[in-house]
């Protein structure tokens, strides 16, 4: 879903990052839909994601089973894991922050782009500020996640029929797409949240990609400081409006996915014995138990 709000995620990523109080309207958001502008930084954001959840999840199940028992310890290991594999892979997350905001019309390659970070700072530029910001958004996430359980929030039942294995499939598939709406809700109220902190996290890590980005601040607090005397509070949320646009092609793209799904379940086969409907009831329901 967030391929398909690329152009806005890069118009926030420049509001965020430039040192002007931009809070860019639309007639800046669609100045910045240049031929070169729509994929710089695509592959290289798809790599460190990627690369990130393999990581992530590989490291994770090397974890002991009695050190991941209760929720608190899985959700603790959890976030420690990804914590880490961002940290190591800290070089791609500038790389990409520095392709989408190069003035160079046609997109750099991943090997330019070190180059360049290479010659004008070190590329652990920023580090403790990314690993904070993305340490606060992740418990933020399982928080807000704890507190729908907390009010419990209803979800769809999955329903059991004897040798109906297409009544399972279709109640487990809704199930999950409003398991995934609530953790998307979850993640666009996190990232709202602490959307100052990434502000502050992208002023250092887009320092030195053109004169629009100078190099002149050391320290997250430098950055925070300067923040405040020159815009006060709402220099924090710079671009924030491009936020809230993004969610609305990304909520399209579910419910349009759902609706895709919906209808393609109708074309089942009638016989419960069908491979087909033991394939997808045998891995529905490990992937809802896994989620659980």
């Amino acid at each position: 879903m967030n391929l398909f709000a690329k152009d806005f995620n890069m118009a926030q990523l420049r509001a965020q990052s430039s040192q002007e109080p931009l809070y860019y309207s639309l007639a800046n958001f669609y100045s910045l839909r240049t031929a070169g502008a729509l994929v710089k930084g695509t592959k290289t954001q798809t790599i460190n994601s990627v690369t990130t959840m393999f990581f992530t999840r590989a490291i994770f199940g090397i974890v002991p089973q009695h050190l991941k028992r209760t929720d608190r310890q899985r959700m603790t290991f959890e976030i420690a894991v990804r914590l880490l594999v961002s940290g190591a892979l800290h070089p791609l997350s500038i790389a990409a922050i520095w392709q989408q905001l190069s003035t160079y019309q046609q997109p750099l390659s991943l090997v330019q782009t070190f180059y360049m970070i290479r010659n004008t700072k070190s590329i652990w530029d920023g580090l403790p500020e990314h690993l904070f910001a993305e340490g606060c958004y992740l418990i933020t996430t399982q928080l807000l996640k704890k507190f729908l359980v907390y009010l419990r929030v209803p979800l769809p039942q999955i329903i059991e029929r004897r040798n109906q294995p297409q009544v399972y499939i279709r109640s487990a598939v809704n199930k999950l797409f409003a398991i995934l709406g609530y953790s998307a809700f979850c993640d666009y109220l996190a990232r709202i949240i602490i959307y100052p902190l990434n502000t502050i996290r992208y002023r250092i890590e887009a320092q030195g990609v053109g004169p629009s980005f100078p190099i002149i601040y050391s320290n997250g607090l430098e950055v925070a400081q300067s923040i405040y005397n020159k815009f006060g509070i709402a220099g924090f949320y710079s671009g924030i409006n491009i936020l809230f646009l993004s969610t609305v092609p990304e909520t399209v793209t579910l419910i349009v996915v759902y609706q895709i799904v919906m209808m393609a379940l109708r074309f089942l086969p009638e016989d419960p014995n069908d491979e087909v409907n033991v394939y997808l009831e045998t891995n529905l329901r490990r992937f809802l138990d896994l989620i659980k």
